[in-house]
């Protein structure tokens, strides 16, 4: 048994937003891959927080850069 979790990181105006997604691999899965799963999406979800936080108090970081992209 195995799940997959996998993320997406997109820096938009407001931050890094962070979507993930938890995917069996095998037939099923048990609680163990699950909860481990749910406690990853938490801890990256919540370090995603922790960069926006300091994004946003940085001004040097704020505004667009050359390209369109989000600094």
């Amino acid at each position: 048994m195995t799940v997959r979790v996998t993320f997406e990181f997109t820096h938009t105006k407001d931050g890094i937003d962070v979507k993930s997604d938890v995917v069996p691999v095998a037939e099923g899965c048990c609680a163990c891959e699950m909860a481990f799963a749910s406690i990853t999406i938490a801890e990256v979800t919540e370090s995603a927080s922790r960069i926006n936080q300091a994004l946003k108090a940085d001004v040097g970081f704020a505004g667009t850069a050359p390209g369109g992209c989000v600094h």
